[in-house]
């Protein structure tokens, strides 16, 4: 394990002295993913629909083209709204904002932007209640957190994040949460009860969200964090989706002409955190995935996908490492009994309001 962490921290500080230029990434679940699946095929050539998150950089560039572009003037407006959440990319608005310092950006509650860096500072605060038809139970969700991001000098960029919620939830998700312990895409949690109202009760968790990242070249990235990943089209994927928690991983990128590859090694738990006891610490397994993108054209997409889930008592796979290699090769090398995925992917859209796709694992 200290091998593991050495080796991850020794790749990352040597890549300081190599790098260009990148952008943070939009969340998962954020409103630009569903605009950037509304353009038609033939706009979107520089964004691999079936990897994300998508970096702010990349949903720039597509915007920006896009108005160059005839279309509706009525999706002109709103593309050009969405443009303003692309902190380090646009001139500044010259809004004075809210006492000449907040909102300057409606997008940002405080921001500023020079040639040396950029920085975005957002608190968030999200209060909703409602009740369950059935059984008239008071539904509600609390949450208040911090946002920060921004880059540097045009070679590093990051992103840190904090949520702490107190949430109920309607009746079809609490047997879930029963059954494993764990509220899907969240970390750990504890029950709740409001010292101000007596029947109100619920769960207690928090999630956090960081990374940061370099450019190794014109089209390389090499990034350390702590967040999740989505590789497919529409909500879920069987290959790798959103709906577990975040998890530490080391990330390489190459996207170049028609070809997107990513390579991720990420450290996971092996059950809740709710069935640790005292000071114990979970158990841990690791995944090493590649995924292999190609646009055969703007309608056409393919896209292979491998991956491995293994765990060692006493060291780490470092074979698993090599980002370029296949896995199965070094399986059958050292006789391991690790878990493999093998996977592919296709999405076709033959015009601007049709998308078809789909998904095959082994």
């Amino acid at each position: 394990m200290k091998q593991k962490c050495l080796v991850t921290f020794s790749l990352f500080i040597y890549s300081l002295g190599l790098l260009f230029g990148q952008a943070s990434y939009f969340p998962l679940g954020h409103d630009i993913y569903h605009e950037v699946n509304k353009l038609s095929p033939d706009q979107r050539t520089n964004i691999h629909i079936a990897a994300r998150p998508y970096s702010r950089k990349s949903v720039f560039n597509l915007f920006k083209q896009v108005l160059s572009d005839s279309i509706p003037v009525t999706d002109a407006h709103k593309i050009q709204y969405f443009l303003k959440d692309t902190i380090g990319h646009i001139p500044d608005t010259g809004g004075k904002g809210f006492l000449n310092h907040f909102y300057k950006n409606p997008f940002h509650f405080l921001e500023y932007r020079s040639d040396d860096f950029s920085i975005v500072l957002n608190p968030i605060l999200n209060f909703r209640t409602g009740y369950e038809t059935e059984t008239k139970e008071l539904i509600y969700q609390n949450t208040r957190g911090l946002e920060l991001y921004g880059d540097l000098d045009d070679k590093l960029y990051f992103y840190s994040a904090f949520f702490e919620n107190q949430s109920n939830f309607l009746n079809y998700i609490v047997p879930y949460i029963d059954t494993y312990k764990a509220i899907r895409g969240q970390g750990n949690y504890k029950d709740f009860s409001s010292n101000l109202f007596s029947d109100l009760d619920g769960y207690d968790y928090s999630n956090v969200q960081a990374y940061l990242g370099y450019k190794l070249s014109k089209h390389s990235i090499l990034e350390l964090g702590h967040g999740k990943h989505f590789y497919g089209n529409g909500i879920r994927s069987l290959l790798l989706s959103d709906s577990g928690q975040n998890y530490f991983y080391l990330k390489f990128r190459v996207q170049v002409w028609k070809m997107f590859y990513q390579s991720i090694f990420s450290e996971l738990s092996t059950v809740s955190a709710r069935y640790a006891t005292g000071s114990d610490v979970l158990s841990k397994k690791y995944m090493a995935s590649h995924f292999l993108g190609f646009k055969l054209s703007p309608e056409l997409e393919i896209a292979l996908f491998e991956a491995v889930v293994f765990s060692r008592a006493d060291h780490f796979e470092f074979q698993y490492l090599n980002p370029v290699v296949f896995y199965r090769t070094i399986e059958h090398m050292i006789d391991s009994p690790d878990n493999v995925l093998l996977g592919f992917n296709i999405s076709w859209s033959p015009a601007h309001s049709l998308s078809l796709y789909g998904q095959w694992i082994l």
